[in-house]
């Protein structure tokens, strides 16, 4: 992935984030009921399920798995913590926190 996608990939995922977030679940419907990231249905979403989302596809070949992982790991720096699903799901958290941390990770990329 070139550094034009990664940043692309991670402002995608910022904007779903915008769009709707959840926590406690990958991603959701409006309803609230949880489904699959790749779901049509999905319209709110985790921090790592964005970014599953910005990836894009359903089946995913080891390349999409590598892509993931690359980006995860670049948020996780930007943010300067561990464990994504526990940052994302702490109660203090807020969606544009997770927004900005998307967009920070983006301006990190060269």
């Amino acid at each position: 992935m070139s550094v034009a996608q990664t940043k692309a990939t991670l402002l995608r995922a910022a904007e779903l984030i915008e769009t709707g977030w959840t926590q406690h679940a990958g991603s959701c419907t409006l309803e609230g009921e949880a489904v699959d990231w790749y779901d049509e249905r999905a319209q709110r979403f985790c921090l790592l399920s964005a970014i599953r989302r910005a990836v894009g596809g359903q089946d995913w070949d080891a390349k999409r798995h590598e892509e993931f992982h690359g980006l995860r790991v670049i948020v996780l720096k930007a943010i300067g913590v561990e464990g994504a699903a526990s940052w994302n799901d702490d109660p203090k958290r807020t969606q544009a926190e997770v927004v900005d941390a998307l967009r920070k990770a983006a301006e990190t990329c060269k």
